[in-house]
């Protein structure tokens, strides 16, 4: 007579609630605390970084048309830039964490992105059409950089909180009529 193997089913843990979850990866993934986010050395470098291209960028988008995106351009650059200095001097340069590395991406994609706000592509085309409706005197056409700048920084937020909030709707209603484990 053939035994019959038994298999041991082990017992599942019962759901985790929202709160623990949010506890487990406050407790176990945070780093917030316990690693440098806005240095001097990640200010600068987003600043040297957003400089070079927003230049790149005002090249490109004369001469072709578009042009690169900074945030991941910089990220990799600096990222570079910093692993390169921490393996030749690792006393003068600590290693560059993710944390420090997205202040950097910060700063150096409000400065990169500057090139975006009509100087390589607005201005130039008015140019191209009619150059006499420019305004004679740069300062103008400075004072309307700086305007849009300030517009899309103060905008940015609002617009964005509004969308994530209207898209999350937006879901909810789309699913509302399907049947899920969470309608049924």
């Amino acid at each position: 007579m053939a035994r019959m193997a038994t298999v041991r089913v082990e017992p599942t843990a019962p759901p985790r609630t929202p709160e623990e979850i949010e506890r487990d990866w406050f407790e176990n993934v945070y780093q917030g605390d316990r690693q440098p986010q806005l240095t001097v050395r990640a200010a600068v470098m987003g600043m040297l970084l957003g400089m070079i291209l927003s230049l790149t960028n005002i090249y490109l988008g004369l001469k072709a048309g578009w042009g690169v995106g900074v945030a991941l351009t910089s990220c990799i650059l600096a990222y570079a830039a910093f692993a390169t200095l921490h393996r030749m001097l690792p006393k003068l340069f600590p290693t560059f964490g993710i944390l420090e590395n997205n202040a950097m991406q910060s700063c150096a994609s409000a400065a990169g992105y500057m090139a975006s706000s009509g100087l390589s592509s607005a201005i130039p085309a008015l140019m191209m059409i009619n150059p006499d409706a420019l305004p004679a005197h740069q300062w103008q056409i400075a004072l309307w950089l700086i305007v849009i700048s300030i517009l899309g920084v103060f905008l940015a937020v609002p617009v964005v909180a509004v969308g994530s909030v209207a898209v999350k709707h937006f879901l909810e209603w789309r699913e509302a009529d399907k049947p899920s484990p969470g309608n049924t």
